[in-house]
Parts: C-alpha cells; structure tokens; sequence
C-alpha cells in the first residue's frame, strides 16, 4: 500500500507519505511534489515520511532531488534517517534506472 496526503497549515504545504517508496510510487510522490511547489512557490514544502517503511533507489532519487531543491524532511524510523543523512552529506545518487545483470553462466 502506498499513501501520500497534503495538508496546509501556516503556509506550509506538509506531503504525508505511507508504504512502500519504490519506482511506481516514486512517480506519483513526484507529481503531488511538483503539484505541491506550483500551490505555493516561495513556501515550505515539508515531506513527512514517518509512515514511510521501504525505499528503493528510485525513491532516494527523488528524495536527494527534493532535498536539492529545498524541501524538509520529516523522518521517524532508524533506516529513513540513515538514508536522508546520506542524502544530506552525500550531494549525489545513484540513478535509479540501473543496467540488467549479466547472467555469467551463458
């Protein structure tokens, strides 16, 4: 299950996300986001990822381009923390679209 909710209060626009941050969800987190900064430009954009129990490369992607670009976090487990502080000390990503794997025994 994946959940995203927007709430305003103070100017403040607050993204809600719950579940699984994995490639398909990622696209729909970044549609509410882009939808978000077009609400309000020059306000805070908060991502609240408390509810938030997995993510994939894809996701942290989009989360080092969000953190680039100004919005605040809003972590709760160990694992989210870890990975926004990377975000935050590293400065790039992996991308997400990743070459297959060869298989070595052909």
């Amino acid at each position: 299950m994946f959940k995203i909710t927007t709430r305003t209060s103070s100017g403040t626009i607050r993204l809600v996300v719950e579940g699984k941050l994995a490639k398909a969800c990622a696209s729909e987190l970044d549609q509410c986001w882009q939808a978000a900064k077009l609400l309000a430009p020059e306000g805070p954009i908060l991502m609240d990822l408390t509810g938030v129990t997995y993510i994939d490369a894809c996701g942290k992607q989009l989360l080092a381009q969000m953190y680039e670009e100004g919005t605040a976090f809003l972590c709760g487990g160990l694992m989210t923390k870890f990975l926004i502080d990377e975000i935050k000390t590293e400065g790039s990503v992996t991308p997400c679209e990743k070459a297959a794997p060869t298989n070595p025994l052909r």
